[in-house]
């Protein structure tokens, strides 16, 4: 891996990044810290100039009008598992990145995943489906399942109901699988409401 240094405007940030982390009371010290001393540490960019670590940096750059950022290039499976590597545990959000950007899908698709997730348990969501070693795509199946069930998805609180029981017992495959069977949308919800696998009585 080489040290370059790229023109800010042409770097794209992930959307996985938590807003809360990007505010300007988040960044006023570190904006302060780069007008006075430069950029101590380069920034992470993928080979389309995506930012993998360093949005803070870059947005402080941005703010001041800095042109030029060091970075370097790398692939984003290396730098997951680099990260791993370190003294410190992946964070749930790294963990899920490095799952769908394995030759899943692109880095900026499992950051919208992601996102979604976030907004809807916090980073502990993100934690625990980590934790699980689940696919972030366990948001997709809980809105298919409130869907087939007439659940209104645009219902946080359902939404989140139906992800908790999907997590609770890996139930992707066998909810994906009873749709599949024939369940009735109302065995099916029955099923979520009390938090036990649907019964297999469509065979």
């Amino acid at each position: 891996m080489e040290l370059h240094n790229f023109y800010v405007d042409t770097l794209s940030p992930n959307e996985a990044e938590p807003p809360s982390r990007l505010t300007d009371a988040a960044l006023k010290v570190l904006k302060a810290d780069i007008a006075k001393h430069g950029i101590q540490e380069p920034i992470m960019i993928t080979s389309n100039l995506q930012i993998l670590d360093g949005h803070r940096r870059w947005l402080c750059c941005k703010h001041l009008g800095i042109e030029l950022i060091p970075a370097i290039v790398c692939a984003a499976a290396d730098w997951f598992v680099r990260q791993n590597a370190t003294t410190r545990r992946m964070t749930g959000a790294e963990y899920l990145h490095a799952y769908l950007h394995n030759g899943i899908m692109p880095l900026t698709d499992s950051g919208r995943y992601i996102r979604k997730l976030e907004e809807l348990g916090g980073r502990t969501l993100l934690v625990e489906i980590s934790a699980r070693g689940m696919s972030p795509t366990v948001w997709g199946t809980a809105r298919y399942l409130c869907r087939f069930c007439g659940i209104d998805d645009a219902r946080e609180d359902l939404l989140r109901m139906a992800l908790d029981y999907l997590i609770d017992g890996q139930r992707q495959a066998l909810v994906k699988a009873a749709i599949r069977g024939g369940i009735s949308p109302k065995a099916l919800w029955h099923a979520v409401e009390q938090n036990r696998d649907p019964q297999m009585t469509w065979k």
